[in-house]
């Protein structure tokens, strides 16, 4: 018996010490995962813990920077920011059922919407806001009002879209900007919010930081359901720079007047101080459509047109220079005494080199007989140049050409600009050709390969005007950031050349007077300007004279001019595609702004 207490006893003992062991293991494992789950929370996670609990405790709202205006150098306004409103509801708050109920009521939302949002609110745990209706009409802003709608939860918030008063008249110069997102939930850590839009062409994109500004931020503070208490601090928006531009808006209406139902380029400039007055590129585009969602059909035209309005020709278009480049090669041939001034050619109507059986022609088929210098450029004879480019050689031409600018960017404040090409023995050798001496004579007229874009013969022709010196064209006259007094900008300038004769630059440029009254440029007419000009026809295929071509392949034409004085204030480069009127309309251009 007293053996049976004795074990039983023992076995109590060990169950006794068995329960304080597993006791004592559990309390340990209890303690130790305690401290080491408060380990975790104090020191691994600590910090990012309580940047949490700050989030929670703060938010952040974005202050919207209003883009800089764009102004014509009269101070016409050419891009400005145009406000439109949104309802927006606080959701979380004691009424916002109540409210979402009133504006069902008085038909703001459908039932369906009513349902919607209703379903947001009774899902979401935390308070957010929702964008009940957009781009608010006149009529249902009065109606917000009037029921005092505008109040907590609901909110009328502003928003500027950009807007372009005169549309298509100035595209080609302001270009136009795309909406995008905002970046959402920035922390005080970074506080510069992007823009709600970006430049995407023309002077909207190329200075587009400066136009942009930095949007602002506000820091809020809210409760434990998300409500929001108070505004405890912001960083104020601040608002892009505005540009005043050297375009004249009055110039930009007439030249897209007389370039309705064309497709070319216009620029005309100041050659003393390289401002533009006036940039066209035709067919033109209203840039209001890339943020009207009412212009989606016009959208959809500009992107699907064979005509391409989107494509600014200006600065991108590449095209034969032909006969403009003749008094350029004249000029310097004279002052390298590669000729004198009595120096002439008999031109029976076209030209052979030596005994090969390539016949280069005159446009006039019938020949223009004994020609000089003078009598060359007026006529704008083909057969004379046809001789200068084989005394003259490729590698000299391309050397004259380059200090007009032909071949390389001009650097006009514009993005997407093309550099045209001057074909030497290089670029051939590089396309696995060899250079043959019909090469030399076709650049001679500016056919061939060699391309210009039309804001390159713009520069070439001021260059001209300004016996060489070489003032950067640029679109933007001054620059105002806040309270600021206007930046004024100043272009740099530039020489290519050692030096020019003033005889031979006179004896030129009296032959480019004459180009208008007696040559190839006689329609312009009387004008009571000293102007000074040249016109070419650059061909699409070869003998195009010859051909009933249809009017894609028919020749372009240009008119460069600029009124004689020094020093000079105005000049004019006028392209038509497949057309022969870019001296009418360059005529009907000078005469409108000069007689208003």
């Amino acid at each position: 018996m007293k053996r049976e207490e004795n074990n039983a006893y023992r076995v109590r003992v060990y169950q006794h010490a068995t329960r304080i062991v597993i006791t004592l293991v559990f309390f340990c494992l209890l303690v130790g995962i305690l401290v080491f789950r408060l380990v975790q929370l104090q020191i691994i996670y600590g910090q990012s813990l309580f940047n949490k609990s700050l989030d929670n405790q703060y938010t952040f709202a974005n202050l919207q920077a209003q883009r800089g205006l764009i102004l014509d150098r009269n101070g016409h306004i050419l891009a400005n920011n145009k406000p439109k409103f949104h309802l927006e509801l606080t959701t979380r708050a004691k009424n916002d059922i109540k409210v979402l109920q009133t504006l069902k009521d008085t038909k703001l939302i459908s039932n369906e919407d009513f349902e919607n949002i209703k379903n947001i609110i009774h899902h979401d745990k935390k308070s957010k806001t929702i964008r009940i209706l957009k781009d608010l009409k006149q009529e249902t802003l009065h109606t917000i009002y009037k029921n005092s709608l505008h109040l907590d939860p609901l909110k009328v918030v502003p928003e500027f879209n950009r807007y372009y008063p005169h549309g298509d008249s100035c595209s080609a110069v302001t270009g136009y900007v795309l909406a995008k997102k905002t970046a959402k939930d920035k922390k005080s850590s970074n506080p510069n919010i992007l823009a709600t839009h970006s430049g995407a062409e023309g002077i909207e994109k190329y200075y587009d930081k400066i136009l942009s500004g930095k949007s602002g931020v506000a820091q809020l503070q809210r409760d434990a359901k998300g409500n929001i208490l108070q505004s405890i601090s912001d960083i104020p928006a601040q608002n892009g720079a505005d540009l005043t531009l050297t375009i004249d808006l009055k110039l930009q209406e007439i030249i897209k007047n007389k370039m309705q139902d064309k497709r070319g380029a216009v620029i005309v400039s100041n050659p003393s101080n390289g401002e533009i007055l006036g940039l066209f590129s035709a067919p033109s585009y209203d840039p209001n459509a890339f943020l009207d969602p009412s212009m989606s059909k016009a959208l959809d035209y500009y992107l699907k047109s064979p005509q391409k309005p989107l494509f600014n020709r200006v600065i991108s278009g590449q095209f034969p220079p032909a006969s403009t480049v003749k008094p350029f090669l004249a000029l310097h041939a004279l002052d390298h005494k590669i000729i004198n001034r009595e120096f002439s050619i008999y031109d029976p109507g076209y030209f052979r080199y030596k005994n090969t059986k390539n016949i280069y022609r005159n446009w006039n088929r019938n020949g223009h007989g004994h020609v000089d210098t003078h009598k060359a450029i007026v006529l704008s004879n083909d057969t004379f140049f046809y001789h200068l480019a084989i005394m003259t050689g490729i590698d000299t031409m391309r050397d004259i050409y380059a200090s007009y600018g032909f071949g390389d960017k001009t650097g006009i404040d514009l993005s997407g600009e093309k550099t045209g090409l001057v074909p030497d023995r290089s670029w051939k050798k590089k396309r696995g050709q060899s250079w043959l001496i019909g090469d030399t004579i076709i650049t001679g007229i500016g056919q061939g390969s060699m391309l210009a874009t039309p804001i390159q013969m713009a520069q070439a022709i001021n260059i001209f005007a300004n016996r060489g010196e070489n003032i950067q064209l640029h679109l933007v006259k001054s620059i105002k950031q806040s309270d600021n007094q206007p930046t004024v900008i100043q272009p740099s300038k530039s020489s290519n050349f050692k030096s020019i004769d003033p005889s031979n630059w006179h004896f030129v440029t009296a032959a480019m007077q004459k180009v208008i009254k007696l040559g190839t440029g006689k329609r312009f007419g009387h004008h009571n300007l000293p102007f000074a000009a040249k016109t070419g026809t650059a061909q699409l295929i070869k003998d195009s004279w010859r051909l009933n071509k249809s009017k894609h392949l028919s020749d372009h034409s240009w008119f460069i001019g600029f009124v004689v004085k020094d020093p000079s204030d105005f000049s004019i480069t006028v392209l038509i595609e497949n057309e022969n009127d870019a001296i009418l309309v360059a005529k009907e251009i000078i005469e409108d702004y000069f007689d208003t």
